[in-house]
């Protein structure tokens, strides 16, 4: 037989091993609820972090491409005075030469090449834009490959002006060459004959293309990073209107 006494310390028993159960998974309940709100905190700080640092560098890129623009500009401006200098100027009339060289002006105080950080262009692949990555690096490239030629030409029409006498009578430099000095000098002639050629061709696609990439920057800058431009571009040397972005 089973006294009360022996049923109800049972019953004592099994309530108290049922409240530490329900105890324990209440607590280990609201354990894993604390762990994930940490994790979720700790995910939406990482991300923050993530998205601070990724638009840091594309803003980096975006300036570099900036100025790889403006500087394109002011080498377009001087393409575009020596253009209208050509009807001017004397040079040799020379089979394979042209009067560009004469015409054009070499660069003054050419700017530092422009750098963009490699990190960025990972940042337009994680975002699917491998358009964008091609139109920086391009745009890197040809303001390395232009700032080459310009220092080139520079350096060339230098050392042709120690070898031959030049004139500035109507206000417009006219380099005084016989023939025999044309002969002697053509190898020289034809090397800031192509050099001038190259500016000339290479600087009015490459302003156009570092717009675009600085446009286009912007506008994936402020798509995916709510960050709106206010931007004015200095007007083109053959357009009267300035090109604004707001």
């Amino acid at each position: 037989m089973i006294s009360l006494w022996n049923v109800d310390g049972v019953s004592e028993l099994t309530a108290a091993l049922l409240g530490a159960l329900v105890g324990g998974a209440a607590s280990g309940f609201a354990s894993w609820i604390l762990q994930r709100r940490e994790f979720a905190k700790d995910a939406e700080d990482r991300a923050r972090e993530k998205r601070g640092r990724d638009r840091s560098l594309i803003l980096q890129a975006y300036y570099a491409c900036w100025q790889a623009a403006s500087d394109q500009h002011k080498f377009l401006e001087n393409v575009t005075d020596a253009e209208g200098r050509m009807s001017s100027v004397w040079a040799p009339d020379l089979p394979g030469l042209s009067k560009k060289w004469m015409a054009l002006l070499p660069q003054s105080n050419l700017p530092n090449p422009i750098r963009v950080d490699q990190e960025a262009l990972t940042v337009l692949v994680d975002h699917d834009r491998a358009d964008l990555l091609m139109q920086v690096s391009n745009v890197q490239a040809a303001h390395d490959s232009d700032l080459k030629l310009w220092q080139s030409f520079g350096e060339s029409k230098r050392r042709f002006g120690e070898k031959v006498s030049v004139s500035t009578e109507g206000g417009e430099p006219q380099t005084m060459l016989s023939k025999e000095d044309v002969a002697k000098l053509y190898p020289h002639l034809k090397e800031l004959s192509d050099l001038s050629e190259s500016i000339f061709s290479m600087t009015k696609e490459h302003c156009p293309e570092a717009r675009k990439a600085t446009d286009d920057l912007a506008a994936f800058i402020e798509e995916k990073f709510d960050k709106k431009f206010t931007m004015v571009w200095p007007a083109a040397p053959d357009d009267p209107d300035e090109k604004s972005r707001a």
